[in-house]
């Protein structure tokens, strides 16, 4: 049996007027990655592995003609743009990517009339040479899985096809079958029949479309993907009613998988009564559960929604969005017990959208989020993205919250121009990335990314607060996906030095006594973040020691020694340990009180006197003895 998880999900309104905490990850709009270029045509896709690394991939005049390029996103900053189409003269179209960890990426897209894959292996320095797919006329959708494993999924003259990639191949071997159910009827050649593809840990795939049904209804089928076989036992996800309300047609699926291959989620849209609900559809095995409407609208609704989106992280935690038709408000749904909950009925604030919201979502292997959307509120007022975050408190009882709205664009870069598509993503710790072009004056367009990077993580000192010599000061690693942190040692208020290691030797010494220290954190982007301050107790200070000698120093005859010393006198001293006496004549040395006595025989010697105090600072006082007959 499956062991029961506990999921997430907002659980009333109440719930989301939680306010942000220190760890909530912040918003950082107008990174521009290409441009001011009035050759940028169109955004294709965005997509941020588990690890944080990733591209986006988008189209760019070059020479004149439509091409294929692509910026990395490596410790969190964007790379150069590069030409991924190098060494094919037709026009390009349609570009999407996927990405894995340690920076494999794949990019597909569509070029003279046929499907093209470029696959960067990890660590690779440069694209390789595009590979030839087979002849596509649309649509095509790219999924790679944290092994490396990937599929394609393309539209033919109204069929579905697909390729498959072996997670160390950088070769995909195209899938002979066809997958749509019936060939005479069109599959997948409009974009709310598009095909959508999913993969999990273990490289099996599920792929969903739009075709339309013998009943001349528009239908959405999912079959699943065996390295290159297809299963013989497709699925139709359509409703034929719900719960008395009459179905319509069915389009605009969306799916997202599980690492665990048995379980994965379809979202689509159909009408209910005449009007476009939001459905969501699981798949436990090989077959599909009851279907669910995960829009908040009631029955009768004046408006329909939009088609919804979902992401989903390897556990099942997800995040599904979508906006109504008229009034464009933005409506998310979040996962709990394996089921869709009504939790945020609208995240937008603006009392009036002029243009269609588009929502997308991103969800964290910690089960947080984003949602983010379009908004004008017309009149003047230009396009921008904007987004909320939403936030997951573990323990017993998970919390959930939404963090207030933000600006993911900047409006000195522009509008958002709907038209040229945008795309958004998240890694596994809700880093994310969304991307639009962004349209400033007659030609002013830039490819511009909105970041959502979340603050370095918590870590703590690891020097003991007991009383040491202080040779380094030493802590534990915060973690943060998205570039080298560096480290800023404060003592007593004021900043001593900085490193990007976890130890600090200092430049200068710090006087002996009793401080006060931490450590503060920063990222690429200036967040910070500290350990909470600890005791510094220094004693660098070695002990006093004097050393009188009485007697005659004749052979046979006892010297008799006397000792002072003691430890410096600060609140930070970690006292006298003790005084050691190393006699020079062979004799076995030792630690003495305040008094000793030797007899000698006649030769030279070096008396050596150490005092020590109790974190192993010394004193050492040597004397020459003559000793006579």
């Amino acid at each position: 049996m499956r062991r029961p998880r506990r999921l997430i999900t907002v659980l009333a309104v109440a719930a989301l007027l939680v306010p942000a905490s220190a760890a909530h990850a912040g918003f950082f709009p107008g990174e521009i990655i290409d441009g001011p270029d009035p050759d940028l045509v169109r955004v294709g896709g965005v997509d941020l592995a588990r690890d944080g690394t990733g591209a986006v991939v988008y189209v760019r005049k070059d020479g004149g003609v439509d091409h294929i390029f692509a910026s990395r996103l490596t410790d969190g900053g964007w790379n150069s743009p590069e030409r991924v189409d190098a060494g094919l003269g037709d026009a390009a179209s349609q570009p999407v990517v996927a990405a894995s960890d340690g920076g494999r990426l794949v990019v597909a897209f569509l070029s003279g009339g046929s499907l093209y894959a470029v696959v960067r292996p990890a660590g690779a320095t440069a694209w390789p040479a595009p590979q030839l797919i087979g002849p596509a006329t649309d649509f095509p959708s790219v999924a790679m899985s944290i092994n490396g494993a990937a599929y394609i999924t393309y539209t033919l003259d109204g069929d579905i096809r697909a390729a498959r990639l072996d997670r160390t191949s950088t070769t995909f071997a195209a899938i002979p079958d066809v997958l749509d159910v019936n060939q005479s009827e069109p599959a997948g050649d409009t974009q709310a029949r598009r095909s959508d593809v999913a993969i999990s840990a273990d490289g099996t795939g599920v792929a969903v479309w739009g075709e339309r049904g013998t009943d001349g209804r528009g239908h959405v089928y999912a079959r699943r993907l065996f390295s290159t076989s297809i299963s013989t036992a497709p699925q139709d996800l359509t409703l034929s009613d719900f719960q008395g309300h009459s179905a319509g047609d069915a389009s605009n699926p969306d799916v997202k998988i599980e690492d665990d291959s048995s379980f994965a989620w379809v979202v689509f849209r159909q009408m209910l009564d005449g009007t476009p609900r939001a459905i969501a559809r699981r798949l436990v095995g090989s077959i599909f559960q009851d279907p669910s409407v995960i829009d908040p609208l009631p029955f009768p609704t004046p408006e329909g929604v939009s088609p919804p989106v979902i992401d989903m992280n390897g556990t099942g935690q997800g995040l599904a969005a979508e906006a109504s038709t008229s009034s464009r408000q933005v409506y998310l749904a979040a996962l709990e017990d394996d089921a869709f909950g009504f939790g945020a009925p609208r995240v937008d604030s603006v009392p009036a959208n002029a243009v269609d919201p588009d929502p997308l979502t991103g969800v964290a292997q910690s089960g947080a989020g984003f949602v983010a959307w379009l908004q004008s509120a017309g009149q003047g007022d230009p396009v921008a993205i904007h987004g909320r975050l939403f936030d997951v408190k573990p323990g017993p009882t998970p919390q959930t919250s939404l963090t207030d709205e933000a600006a993911l664009t900047t409006p000195d870069l522009g509008a958002v121009d709907p038209s040229l598509g945008w795309a958004a993503a998240a890694d596994r710790v809700n880093d994310a990335a969304v991307v639009a072009i962004q349209r400033n004056g007659v030609g002013e367009l830039r490819l511009v990314g909105g970041m959502i990077d979340r603050p370095p993580g918590n870590f703590v000192t690891n020097t003991s607060s007991k009383v040491r010599r202080l040779t380094t000061l030493s802590w534990g690693s915060s973690s943060d996906l998205w570039g080298k942190l560096t480290y800023s040692i404060e003592v007593d208020g004021k900043v001593v030095g900085q490193t990007q290691a976890t130890r600090y030797a200092p430049d200068g010494r710090i006087r002996d006594g009793v401080h006060r220290w931490r450590v503060i954190v920063t990222d690429r982007r200036g967040q910070t973040n500290a350990t909470a301050t600890h005791i510094l107790r220094v004693d660098d200070t070695p002990p006093r020691l004097v050393v009188h000698i009485s007697g005659a120093r004749k052979a046979g005859t006892a010297l008799k020694f006397r000792f002072t010393a003691r430890d410096v006198l600060h609140r930070g001293a970690s006292g006298l340990a003790r005084v050691h006496v190393s006699w020079g004549d062979g004799s076995p040395a030792l630690n003495v009180g305040k008094t000793a006595a030797h007899v000698y025989h006649r030769g030279r010697f070096t008396l050596r006197v150490t005092a020590i105090d109790r974190v192993g600072n010394a004193t050492v006082v040597t004397r020459r003895l003559v000793i006579k007959q």
